[in-house]
């Protein structure tokens, strides 16, 4: 059940196996980093979005990852990240220690984000974020259906008194019930107000001048709206979007006193083995009668997303042996409105590195724009937004390289009595900017309530 704190049992069960390791001389002499994998038998509510450091679930699969403390983590940016956070990985499992004495067989998950540039030095509301993390919680419990299992991770395999300790209090924060601190709610005046619209539709018929001309196809546009919050609703957040976002991924991350949450339904890639997969996901329209006829039949919307279709199958097909056949697309339904979308899958023809096809494929043309370059080039030059995390990558990935990377999207940024909210639209040659610009508002409606007082 939401809310209620972690039954007496299940804490006693959890002290009696830290120490039975503790106990186990031969776990000492283990190489840095070690993790432990233990089988949890009692269930495991959905914790409060400030009791955990990393949240990441995907619930129509029923699939969660809830991470607590830090025993390693990079910081990096600028153009190399990628190459980076791969060479970072590969240093740690040279060293890394695994085991599993109950046979789980599930390898350890570590966290990812990272900004939707690369070049992005994260200031404004952003200071004190890194560009790009890779983290491996001391902490992590892997839910997959009625499965539970918990990995336990120290840097200090030695110390085993003070490290059963933390393991223990990252266990108890999870379950904790934070003092929720009381917030205004928005009024209406507040709620998605276009004060900077002005701003928004001269830089639209600039874009739109020189999509017309010919320098790009598309490009995206993107805004943010801030707006007071209630702590007792901020508190609830992950069961909140788990219940309204179902198909898609939740993503939470803290970073000091800020959370960054997202229910982003687009997958950027995908990888268990030699399988890879990608969705392609544009063109927006809300829940009106004949809404999703008008998806299918509109020339503009289904080219939006004829484009990261195309981006992302021209961007795979080198890697893969085998793509699956080009379809016409579906129509997505969310919670308040509904985009055009299929699915890519595709056969590695070698061991390609995750790191590798990620860098490849974002951005797609559904948040930045095509060509890729020119339109990155245009929005660091023309752009005011300080976009940090917001439509760049969130997900986790494993010592064999398997993970899943989203892009991030119907996002907020959470802190003290205060959420951003973050929206962004596609401009075509077709594009009117009012259109666009009501686009915005009704993504940027669909996290809004949530923040509203339970």
């Amino acid at each position: 059940m939401y809310g209620l704190p972690q039954p007496e049992a299940a804490t006693r069960w959890f002290a009696e196996r830290l120490k039975k390791l503790a106990a186990e001389a031969a776990l000492r002499n283990a190489s840095d980093p070690l993790s432990i994998f233990l089988l949890y038998p009692f269930p495991l509510p959905i914790p409060q979005l400030g009791s955990v450091d990393f949240f990441w679930s995907y619930p129509a699969a029923r699939h969660r990852l809830l991470g607590q403390g830090c025993v390693w983590k990079q910081w990096v940016g600028g153009t190399q990240r990628f190459p980076k956070l791969s060479h970072a990985l590969r240093q740690l499992q040279r060293t890394w220690h695994r085991i599993d004495p109950e046979g789980t067989q599930i390898p350890p998950s570590l966290f990812l984000t990272l900004a939707f540039d690369a070049q992005d030095r994260m200031r404004g509301i952003w200071t004190g974020f890194p560009n790009s993390l890779l983290a491996l919680p001391e902490l992590l419990i892997h839910q997959q259906d009625a499965r539970t299992v918990l990995v336990l991770s120290t840097r200090n395999p030695r110390d085993w008194p003070r490290q059963c300790r933390r393991w223990m209090r990252c266990f108890q924060r999870i379950f904790e019930r934070p003092l929720s601190a009381g917030g205004t709610e928005a009024s209406a005046e507040q709620q998605v107000q276009s004060s900077q619209q002005t701003c928004w539709m001269a830089s639209a018929q600039q874009a739109l001048r020189e999509i017309r001309q010919g320098s790009f196809r598309k490009l995206v546009l993107a805004r943010r709206v801030p707006r007071p919050i209630a702590g007792g609703a901020v508190e609830q957040l992950l069961a909140r979007l788990e219940q309204r976002f179902p198909d898609c991924r939740i993503f939470a991350i803290r970073q000091n006193s800020a959370r960054f949450v997202s229910a982003s339904p687009e997958r950027l890639l995908q990888k268990v083995g030699d399988q890879v997969r990608s969705d392609a996901l544009a063109g927006t329209l809300g829940l009106g009668n004949g809404a999703a006829q008008q998806l299918l039949s509109q020339e503009k919307l289904r080219k939006e997303q004829a484009l990261v279709a195309e981006h992302i199958r021209s961007t795979l097909k080198p890697f893969c042996k085998a793509l699956s056949p080009e379809v016409g697309p579906k129509v997505r339904r969310l919670h308040n409105l509904q985009h055009l979308w299929c699915e890519i899958q595709g056969t590695l023809a070698a061991p390609w590195d995750l790191w590798l096809l990620a860098q490849r494929l974002h951005p797609t043309p559904a948040v930045a724009g095509t060509p890729t370059d020119q339109a990155l080039g245009w929005l660091r030059r023309w752009d005011p937004l300080e976009r940090g995390w917001y439509s760049g990558i969130g997900g986790w990935i494993d010592p064999q390289g398997d993970g899943e990377l989203d892009v991030l999207l119907r996002c907020a940024l959470v802190r003290d009595h205060r959420a951003d909210f973050f929206a962004g639209a596609g401009l075509t040659a077709d594009s009117e900017p009012e259109v666009e610009w009501a686009e915005t508002e009704l993504k940027l409606r669909a996290l809004w309530d949530l923040f509203d007082a339970p």
